[in-house]
């Protein structure tokens, strides 16, 4: 396995010489800086025994993590006596259709995704794009074209999803660009003032300290589906968004450790969530355990053996006690959390933030926060249970 000699910090810190000069990353990718400042991707390889090379793109337009790919994709073509330039000139040459470029863009990209980011941008394409324009040449394909796609997911009402289409479609036709498979990117030419902006939501809350005790109350009297009303009592200590806590499985739950581990393919924000159990949700999680259905989940489906609650039955929970869906939601829990934490001015902000599985900052500060942090949001965790614990006696 090579060595990765390269990052981003030290191209950016590389000096402009009197002559061009070239950085070694390995497997025969090199980076190099002219005397213009201009940095370019270069693979060198042996063909036939004989040295060749071809020239990737120039960095950062060309990133680290591609370039690469790229040449870990030359190696698989030169193991088959299939030299890298004459490929890309057949690809250049060949009429390709959208769709057949969208799944190789696709391929190309999908690593860097998590599961449900790819599934959410195949649906999105095979829904919205690809019966219009997928047979189509991709260089017959012009702005004009994707403006009136694009406005026809738009005039369904679907704000949301055309301009998260829209970005996918740039990014396709970039890939286009950077492989020359067209001359000219038509996506260029499309200004986002020409679509609406996605409306951003607030979720109903409460802040009186009355109306949160009521409503303590209300959800620990509930009773129904064992379930159901475990894990809506669970709900106000942990504040997980409604899909994350329906699906919440055993495996999830550390408790030598006291702690909940939410992997980063269940998280909005694609990241590993820690939720230190206080002692009242370990408690709880204990007697739930020692119930044994037999399911992985936390939270099994009475209507599947297989399957969980859904984020609906939570809803329902909700309204069932009393609550309409302009007052409150399950995702609301987390509102009232946020709100009161931060009044008490007793804790780090950035460690509510965490608890809440945002991420404040830079990634390298938010890598930092994740660690130091942890002690602190036990402390919030344990301070936020007994708070509710005293507003349910009283």
């Amino acid at each position: 396995m090579y060595k990765k000699a390269l990052t981003d910090v030290k191209i950016r810190s590389l000096k402009v010489k009197d002559k061009p000069y070239e950085l070694m990353d390995g497997d025969g990718l090199i980076l190099r800086v002219a005397k213009s400042g201009t940095k370019t991707w270069i693979h060198k390889f042996k063909i036939y025994y004989k040295p060749s090379s071809i020239t990737l793109g120039n960095y950062p337009s060309l990133s680290i993590s591609k370039a690469r790919r790229m040449r870990d994709d030359n190696k698989v073509l030169t193991r088959q006596k299939i030299h890298p330039k004459h490929h890309l000139q057949n690809m250049n040459t060949s009429n390709k259709t959208f769709k057949e470029v969208f799944y190789e863009w696709y391929d190309f990209t999908v690593d860097e995704w998590a599961e449900s980011t790819a599934k959410g941008v195949i649906g999105r394409m095979e829904k919205h794009i690809l019966p219009y324009v997928g047979s189509a040449p991709i260089g017959s394909i012009n702005t004009d074209t994707i403006i009136e796609v694009l406005m026809k997911i738009q005039r369904k009402g679907t704000i949301d999803t055309s301009n998260k289409v829209r970005g996918i479609v740039k990014r396709i036709f970039g890939y286009c660009t950077l492989f020359k498979l067209i001359k000219s990117d038509p996506t260029l030419a499309i200004s986002s003032n020409m679509f609406k902006k996605t409306q951003s939501k607030n979720y109903p809350s409460f802040t009186n300290q009355k109306d949160i005790a009521t409503l303590i109350k209300n959800v620990n009297n509930y009773d129904k589906s064992i379930s159901v009303s475990k894990a809506l009592k669970l709900a106000p200590h942990i504040f997980l968004r409604p899909g994350e806590i329906a699906g919440l499985t055993w495996d999830e739950v550390y408790f030598d450790d006291k702690v909940i581990r939410i992997p980063e393919e269940r998280m909005k924000m694609n990241r590993v969530h820690l939720i230190p159990m206080s002692d009242l949700v370990f408690n709880t999680l204990t007697e739930l355990h020692s119930y044994d259905f037999g399911s992985k989940f936390v939270f099994p489906s009475t209507a599947s053996s297989s399957g969980h609650i859904t984020p609906e039955s939570l809803r329902s929970a909700i309204r069932s006690i009393g609550y309409t869906n302009d007052e409150f939601t399950t995702h609301s829990f987390r509102s009232v959390f946020s709100t009161r934490l931060h009044e008490t001015g007793m804790f780090n902000s950035d460690a509510i933030e965490l608890q809440l599985a945002h991420a404040p900052g830079s990634k390298v500060k938010r890598t930092y926060n994740h660690a130091e942090h942890l002690e602190e949001r036990r402390k919030i965790m344990e301070y936020w249970s007994s708070y509710l614990y005293d507003l349910k006696k009283n």
